[in-house]
């Protein structure tokens, strides 16, 4: 009886200190261990550090990536409404995004201060347009557009989207007849995903006049590694397969635990590694092979979008916008954007051929008539002042019916 009192004695001793030491490796990675928040790629080689010119104030609902890339000089706008609406786009940003069929992902409803994401269909959302002064009475030309986070305004409040500017611009062509427009752009998309969003639209019955089309940046970028799909594709694919094989993983609802935690942070991070050596190998792939597949793609896709819209009436409209990578001057940016001298060479190549393409209206270069300014708030994504410029250049070669 002895000896089995000892070594059922022993074994709740092991037990015990086990759960002790457990309890204790998930205190000290508790207290220890804070997963960094997502962050932009790295800098290039040699680029020179952020500059503390331009920096916003730190806040509650201040990144460190707002800290080291938002550039206040650009804004020209009042300081407490910049930073107001820095506050909303990232409390918008903390909820992600939604899945949508047939594209994939798009914005979740949010209402705020200055940024807003409004629609009664859960498909169909869309950003907060400000409606010019003095529209006239009667049916509006109704105007869909269609286009990337440049399009539907990151780090930039309602007013100051591209879709709130091309409203006043074309009514201010149009005075003698209501215009009506509705921002469907959408953070990260290109035209693959565009022209489905596009057609999903006609199909429900929601029919404009006129589709306008912003594209550029992110067609290049996504399409640069000659593989035409969404930026979510990877994560829904792995869902899928553990779903379908029966191994989903349950642990994720544990996260609360520190050691779980800490594991799902460690296979995020192995798993980071393996798509950037992925995106390395094909790096090597000619720049004018991959630039020929981003332009086949892209007419494609606009070649698709013009016969949609032909087939129900609409009239579309194509613009190749401006980027920080093609007749700029980086130096003008606080934080120089992260990309490689190849895919630097690659944007240029393609938007070389768009110039003369007569299907794109090509707007490219608008930079060098808008003066050696500011143009960008971020990385990537437009100033209000500029934005007001380049909806004066496409409301100019917009024809309305």
């Amino acid at each position: 009886m002895g000896r089995w009192s000892k070594a059922w004695n022993d074994l709740a001793l092991l037990f015990f200190n086990t759960a002790v030491l457990f309890v204790l490796v998930n205190l000290a990675i508790g207290f220890g261990f804070k997963p960094a928040p997502a962050e932009a790629p790295p800098p290039a080689p040699g680029a020179p550090p952020p500059s503390t010119d331009g920096r916003p104030q730190p806040g509650r609902w201040r990144t460190g990536w707002q800290l080291d890339h938002i550039d206040m000089a650009a804004y020209a706008e009042p300081v407490s409404d910049v930073e107001g609406m820095l506050d909303d786009m990232t409390q918008f940003s903390n909820l992600g995004v939604a899945y949508q069929p047939w594209v994939q992902y798009g914005p979740p409803l949010y209402k705020g201060r200055f940024v807003n994401v409004e629609g009664k269909d859960p498909e169909f959302p869309f950003r907060h347009t400000v409606s010019p002064t003095g529209t006239p009475a009667g049916k509006p030309v109704e105007v869909y557009l269609f286009g990337g986070s440049t399009v539907f305004g990151w780090d930039t409040a309602d007013a100051w989207t591209l879709g709130s500017a091309l409203w006043a611009s074309l009514q201010l062509q149009y005075p003698q007849r209501p215009v009506h427009l509705v921002n469907y752009g959408r953070p990260l998309y290109y035209s693959s995903q565009e022209v489905l969003l596009f057609y999903r639209l006609l199909k429900t019955g929601h029919r404009p006049d006129v589709a306008i089309f912003l594209d550029g940046l992110n067609d290049v970028y996504q399409l640069s590694y000659q593989r035409d799909q969404p930026w979510m594709t990877p994560r829904l694919s792995d869902l899928l397969h553990r779903d379908q094989v029966g191994k989903s993983n349950d642990l994720e609802n544990y996260q609360w635990i520190p050691l779980v935690k800490l594991a799902f942070y460690l296979r995020q991070k192995m798993e980071h590694k393996a798509v950037q050596k992925l995106a390395m190998a094909e790096d090597s792939a000619p720049t004018g092979q991959v630039s020929k597949y981003v332009l086949d793609m892209y007419r494609a896709n606009r070649r698709l979008a013009s016969q949609v819209g032909q087939a129900d009436g609409v009239q579309t409209w194509f613009f190749w916008q401006p980027c920080p990578f093609v007749d700029y001057d980086m130096s003008l940016h606080r934080t120089p954007p992260p990309l490689s001298p190849r895919n630097q060479e690659v944007y240029r190549l393609v938007y070389s051929a768009l110039q003369t393409d007569p299907d794109t209206v090509y707007l490219g270069d608008l930079a060098k008539a808008y003066g050696h300014r500011k143009i960008y708030v971020d990385d990537v994504h437009y100033g209000p002042d500029f934005t007001r410029f380049l909806a004066d250049r496409m409301a100019q070669a917009v024809h309305l019916p």
